[in-house]
């Protein structure tokens, strides 16, 4: 899992975990941002959180590499 910023083109990584996963099951994935802080939870456990000042508004994508 990982969060990423692109800004003006250029793709920076924010915070990486490695997290492992059964294929054919069901995964509940949230996705919580307030201010600068970004927090992602997997089946209701968080996994993985980062912030970035820059960040005080845009947008967010999901994306799915490899399966």
């Amino acid at each position: 899992m990982r969060f990423t910023k692109i800004l003006d083109g250029k793709e920076e990584g924010l915070a990486t975990k490695e997290i492992g996963y059964r294929q054919s099951k069901w995964y509940n994935l949230k996705v919580e941002v307030s201010g600068n802080m970004m927090m992602a939870y997997l089946d209701g456990k968080r996994v993985l959180a980062t912030s970035d000042s820059s960040l005080t508004r845009g947008k967010v994508g999901l994306y799915c590499h490899g399966n």
